[in-house]
């Protein structure tokens, strides 16, 4: 489940709750206010300070009331859900921006559908290749809907055109630093579990001298195996920086001169459909069987709540809906969650 929502419901969750932590909260939601309301008044005109103090330390009433109104409400009403929505009401008189609301919807739906495929995994499994496939094609439905949004930022991303060169340079350094981070802390992490494995065996030395001496000798052969078998370090990162690397980066750089052409045409002489038709159609002739393309599925979450914060803006009742159901998705999951511990 998403951190950062696993928190928030655990907090609104909390019970029973005492005087101290009212008083707590109180002290650090109104402190948070007013230390805001000094770096805004600063900025703003003289006609507005006022209407913008009242705004803001409306709002931080409208949070108090939402931490600390979930135990109230559960006395009265006796009932989880309701006892939930009725402290959600409070939240519901926020002044959030749209990616507030579509950062709880989405988060709240891959967790909702992470929880379902937990259940039928049993009976369904989706090898890698597979999940990649799907990561492919929703990256392949999003970004023609993507193209008219508003977030300057993603469209210079996504959509702004290089030549082959500069992008395949921008990608192949992009994909080299990833690969030595990722190898830096796999071996680091390595390290620590072979210190991990050979602490608690230098404790076990006064006690059973022969199970450590096992212990040691078989440590002895598995290095030796990995010694004879695997490579050397520094073939491993020029095998990955100028090997693997060198492929993915080309791939995709002759991919995004695909969505830049099929983007930029004057009159689309096709639908959203057809475009990602076409852009599934060049991941598939690109990546063939291997899968080397992978999709972040992190990236597919940002793309996600850019595009539903886009629709929700300057939409104040959808926003409050997006919100509610969000936050009532992720109680569903929290208690899902807990229910399959044992």
């Amino acid at each position: 489940m998403n951190k950062a929502l696993s928190k928030i419901i655990a907090i609104i969750l909390s019970e029973p709750i005492t005087m101290r932590q009212v008083l707590r909260r109180a002290l650090a939601v109104y402190g948070l206010a007013s230390i805001l309301s000094l770096v805004k008044l600063r900025r703003a005109s003289a006609g507005i300070r006022r209407a913008l103090v009242i705004g803001i330390f409306q709002n931080a009433s409208w949070l108090l009331a939402l931490l600390n109104g979930y135990p109230v409400a559960r006395k009265v009403l006796k009932n989880k859900f309701l006892s939930f929505n009725a402290a959600l009401v409070a939240a519901m008189q926020l002044m959030l921006p749209p990616w507030v609301s579509s950062y709880a919807l989405v988060e709240s739906i891959v967790d909702a559908v992470r929880n379902i495929h937990v259940s039928i995994a049993g009976s369904v499994h989706f090898d890698d290749v597979t999940s990649n496939s799907v990561r492919q094609a929703a990256l392949s439905l999003l970004l023609p809907l993507l193209w008219k949004t508003r977030n300057a930022r993603v469209k210079s991303l996504l959509f702004d055109r290089k030549s082959v060169a500069r992008d395949f340079l921008a990608l192949f350094a992009l994909w080299n630093t990833i690969s030595l981070y990722s190898f830096v802390k796999s071996s680091l992490y390595k390290k620590e579990d072979r210190q991990k494995r050979r602490g608690p065996d230098t404790n076990k030395d006064r006690e059973t001298h022969n199970a450590l001496n096992s212990r040691v000798l078989k440590d002895k052969f598995r290095e030796i195996s990995e010694l004879r078998t695997s490579r050397g370090t520094w073939d491993k990162v020029i095998s990955c920086c100028f090997g693997e690397n060198l492929t993915i980066a080309a791939k995709w750089a002759i991919w995004r001169q695909l969505l830049w052409f099929l983007m930029r045409v004057e009159k689309k002489p096709c639908s959203n459909l057809q475009l990602s038709s076409m852009l599934m159609l060049g991941f598939y002739v690109l990546d063939s069987s291997y899968s080397r393309m992978f999709v972040r599925p992190g990236v597919l979450r940002y793309l996600a709540r850019v595009l539903v914060a886009d629709k929700l803006q300057h939409r104040g009742d959808w926003q409050k809906t997006a919100l509610w159901a969000g936050f009532n998705l992720s109680l569903w999951s929290k208690i899902q969650e807990e229910g399959q511990r044992p």
